[in-house]
């Protein structure tokens, strides 16, 4: 029996590839990037909290997302 498409999605912090339901998906909402169940332009990260850690340095450095003093991790 036919299984049908799985697509593959990139992690943006590891550029591993990997079904996109075994990484976490992302959207930057008001400045802060929220974990999203498919809603707009979302990104994807592995579920290890050293990718999310990278990812959120890198996106800050390219002044993407805004950095909250009181709590530096993705939600």
């Amino acid at each position: 029996m036919k299984r049908g498409h799985v697509p593959i999605r990139t992690c943006r912090s590891c550029r591993n590839k990997a079904p996109g339901h075994e990484l976490r998906r992302f959207i930057l909402k008001e400045g802060r990037l929220v974990e999203d169940a498919r809603q707009g332009y979302g990104l994807y990260c592995c579920p290890t909290r050293e990718c999310q850690t990278k990812l959120l340095t890198r996106l800050r450095k390219q002044k993407v997302v805004r950095a909250d003093k009181e709590d530096g991790s993705i939600e």
